[in-house]
């Protein structure tokens, strides 16, 4: 099983940008979720 940081470094290698939120911020704050998604697609 591969786990998050793992994946997180062969994410990086391919060149994506990994942002990481668990479910209780996407579930009670999903407006800051996506705040923080344009933020950083800018």
């Amino acid at each position: 099983m591969v786990s998050d940081f793992e994946r997180t470094i062969a994410l990086t290698r391919m060149g994506f940008q990994v942002i990481r939120f668990d479910n209780e911020m996407i579930l009670a704050h999903i407006d800051e979720v996506i705040d923080k998604i344009y933020e950083e697609l800018e």
